[in-house]
């Protein structure tokens, strides 16, 4: 069952990569460049460009941001990522959010919490609302611990920041 879900999330990520990519005519990555660098494909300016598909915390206002992958490493919206947009999937079309200013953003708003921590809320099934703004990761999956971070953010927040949008023709 869980490769079940694991294997629809993969299509659906491909899916959403050329969508966007017929989209805006980019080019697909190499498989080494979306796997180590967090980059799916390049727009025509040569911006490299992570895809996230939609999902329903999308419809209901809310972003996610990674930090950390499953496996402890650099996230899509690290430091180390070397993408400069994510292009997250909407109802209407992809707005691309510049990746360096979403991180930052998503920082501030989890340290401007009250009582904000660095320590990661670990736990399955956390929903958008619950993890609004604080270091969140998975909980252990078949016995084995996970070591993602990431935090959830509203759709809103990122109006400030540098994005395109790229409307569904």
């Amino acid at each position: 069952m869980a490769y079940n879900r694991q294997r629809e999330a993969y299509f659906k990520g491909k899916r959403a990569e050329e969508a966007f990519c017929n989209l805006t005519k980019a080019k697909p990555s190499s498989a080494k460049e979306d796997r180590y660098d967090h980059i799916d494909c390049y727009l025509p300016n040569g911006d490299g460009v992570d895809v996230k598909a939609h999902r329903k915390s999308h419809t209901n206002g809310f972003l996610l941001v990674e930090f950390k992958n499953v496996a402890g490493e650099h996230g899509w919206c690290s430091k180390e990522s070397k993408a400069k947009w994510i292009a997250y999937e909407l109802e209407k079309g992809f707005l691309c959010v510049d990746k360096e200013a979403l991180r930052k953003l998503a920082e501030r708003k989890i340290f401007a919490q009250p009582n904000a921590t660095t320590d990661v809320w670990r736990q399955n099934h956390i929903t958008p609302e619950g993890g609004l703004y604080k270091f969140l990761g998975r909980g252990s999956f078949k016995g084995k611990p996970r070591k993602d971070v990431f935090t959830y953010i509203r759709k809103e927040d990122v109006k400030d920041l540098p994005y395109k949008f790229y409307k569904f023709k």
